[in-house]
């Protein structure tokens, strides 16, 4: 990885004289110097090897050196790994959603779990677990662009517990590299396109393992795929988008450190879901709240409030039963 990143590097200089595709570039140059030594068949033993491994008792390390085991092979100009790196764009104005539960003892205004602006973003460096493309004690900001229905799913919300939907709005084009894509395979060979597809395959399946309790383990292989082969220069990449682990046509971003000031807080709805004899979850809207301009407190209000149509034109319903007790909400 560290040859494609400085071939990237070489070729975004390059760039800003002859206007290619940086990426287009050195897609060029490594693929002609990387997949003639990649064997079909060497690969597909390698990635069945790997399926078997005890990842349980395997370090941190050794899970690194497993993933290079399948994806580096060979070559005149030493081991390496080629991969398809592919960019999108999230244009500003698009939104993007977080979920929080809600403890069922937490049901006075302002929440214990939603009481300051802090609570809105990325949890205490202290209190991080290890997640799919973080380290224990590294926070990133998790979020699902545009449908929030994904990012309750995701949470796996039960029916009628209330939850905390906070929303944000992109204020720049938000650049992402996206893991798990459909590499392009245009202007190469079947054989060639092949083992793209493979080797992309093998990084995607492993990436979205559907990871549970006591398997967390797990989360190392995601986070080191992440890190390792789908990570580029600052410069072309803000955000990492991937898969829904519950609707795989669907996508989540993950806010690279420093990058979530592309974000802008619009606010936080207390709701709770019910869903449809088709699956789709039904939201129902207690309370919202924003940021109190001046402290770090956030406000709430009522359903039907001006600020709440003012943050969330689309809530028109009234307020459901045995929503969070509002006394001392703003009128």
């Amino acid at each position: 990885m560290r040859e494609f990143i400085e071939l990237l590097n070489q070729a975004m200089e390059q760039a800003r004289f002859d206007m290619r595709d940086p990426l287009e570039a050195v897609h060029a140059e490594l693929n002609s110097k990387f997949l003639p030594y990649v064997d079909v068949r060497e690969l597909h033993q390698r990635i069945s090897d790997f399926r078997k491994l005890n990842f349980r008792l395997l370090s941190y390390g050794d899970m690194v050196q497993a993933i290079q085991q399948v994806v580096m092979f060979d070559t005149p100009n030493g081991r390496i790994s080629v991969l398809q790196p592919v960019g999108s764009q999230y244009p500003a104005g698009t939104r993007f959603y977080r979920v929080r539960g809600i403890s069922r003892d937490d049901h006075t205004i302002p929440l214990r779990s939603m009481s300051k602006i802090a609570d809105c973003w990325e949890p205490p460096r202290e209190i991080v677990p290890i997640g799919r493309l973080n380290k224990e004690h590294e926070p990133l900001l998790y979020t699902s662009p545009i449908d929030p229905r994904v990012a309750i799913d995701e949470l796996k919300v039960p029916d009628g517990e209330w939850f905390s939907l906070i929303v944000y709005e992109a204020v720049e084009d938000v650049n992402v590299t996206i893991i798990g894509r459909q590499p392009d395979t245009e202007g190469i060979d079947d054989t060639d396109a092949l083992k793209v597809e493979m080797l992309q395959g093998f990084l995607r399946d492993e990436f979205t393992r559907d990871v549970g309790t006591g398997t967390e383990y797990l989360y190392r292989i995601s986070e080191i795929i992440a890190k390792d082969y789908f990570d580029l220069p600052p410069a072309m990449q803000d955000a990492w988008c991937y898969p829904s682990i519950v609707d795989k046509y669907k996508f989540n971003v993950a806010f690279r450190p420093n990058t979530r000031t592309k974000l802008r807080l619009i606010g936080v709805e207390i709701a709770k879901v019910s869903r449809m004899p088709n699956g789709e979850p039904a939201l129902a809207v207690g309370l919202v709240a924003k940021e109190n301009e001046g402290s770090d407190d956030l406000d709430y209000f009522q359903i039907g409030s001006p600020e709440q149509r003012e943050l969330f034109p689309w809530i028109t319903k009234n307020k459901p039963a045995g929503a969070p007790d509002g006394s001392g909400v703003p009128s």
